[in-house]
């Protein structure tokens, strides 16, 4: 952003302006004929700032000057040839437009003669600037999550139910099996295990599960119970309040008794712990007599 006329022309930096104000002090033949006004914590937005400080430029007491927006709020102005009387017209431009307080500090100064205490402090401002930024991203990371969570949890709300679970599982001419299992070593390991007699439908995600359960209603389903966007114990809170006869047995890495627990206590008819072995896989498909016992 600035101002039309070249000769009193202000630009205005105010995306990334600790990023840009750094690599200005990497030109030391452009710092060594240049003087910095530095200003806290302006109270207004940067689009206000901005607008004022346009406005000055036009009224000749700032030319060929830049303005750095920092995300604290601080302002760093810099110019050929600003001097104290420029900066004070400044200053009381800014408090009389409620842009700064009276109380506000400011720093008029050489830029050759100060830069490593300038840089200094714009190299603060740029972490800050930096963590502000990681912040703001982390919380909508954590926002789409919780909403990519509700969507999986309430995805049966949009599935159309002509027939009951139990009349979907009678209706099959061969045993189905559902297995929702995000790693894709341990998934193919399961498909391989399973005999070909058995339909399987296999799921890296939790984004389809309970549509696609409620649409294939399978005599068993094997669950990861660490999925990235709902736990699988969630899924099975879920999965039993639509089906009440559902057959769900959760896979897991972490075998310990409260896992366990946790699963049997939500309705887990089993629990399998990682790395799998065929004997325990074909045991749980046996008992659920979606193939024959050994031997019969």
């Amino acid at each position: 952003m600035q101002c039309d006329d070249q000769r009193k022309k202000m630009i205005i930096n105010d995306e990334h302006a600790e990023t840009k104000f750094l690599k200005l002090l990497e030109r030391p033949e452009d710092i060594a004929r240049l003087r910095l006004l530095t200003i806290t914590a302006a109270k207004a937005n940067k689009n206000i700032i901005a607008q004022n400080l346009i406005s000055q430029a036009h009224q000749s007491f700032l030319e060929n000057a830049q303005a750095f927006l920092c995300i604290d709020g601080d302002v760093f102005i810099t110019s050929e040839s600003l001097s104290a009387r420029d900066a004070k017209r400044l200053i009381d431009a800014l408090v009389a437009e409620k842009i700064i307080a009276l109380s506000s500090r400011q720093e008029l100064m050489d830029m050759a003669t100060n830069v490593t205490r300038i840089k200094s402090i714009m190299l603060q401002k740029e972490d800050h600037e930096r963590k502000k930024t990681e912040a703001a991203q982390k919380i909508s990371e954590e926002k789409e999550k919780l909403q990519r969570r509700k969507d999986i949890l309430t995805s049966a709300q949009h599935f159309a139910q002509h027939q009951s679970c139990r009349e979907r599982r009678a209706a099959h001419s061969r045993p189905h099996v559902m297995l929702i299992e995000d790693d894709h070593f341990s998934r193919r390991l399961v498909e391989n295990i399973i005999p070909k007699t058995i339909q399987v439908l296999s799921l890296s995600t939790a984004e389809r599960a309970i549509s696609s359960y409620l649409a294939t209603a399978p005599h068993l389903l094997l669950l990861d119970i660490n999925l990235p966007d709902v736990t699988g114990h969630e899924l099975l809170q879920e999965i039993i309040k639509l089906d009440a006869e559902a057959c769900i047995v959760m896979l897991s890495g972490n075998a310990d008794k409260e896992n366990i627990s946790q699963a049997m206590k939500l309705g887990a008819k089993g629990f399998i712990a990682k790395p799998f072995t065929r004997e325990k896989i074909l045991q749980y498909l046996e008992k659920f007599s979606l193939i024959k016992k050994q031997g019969e």
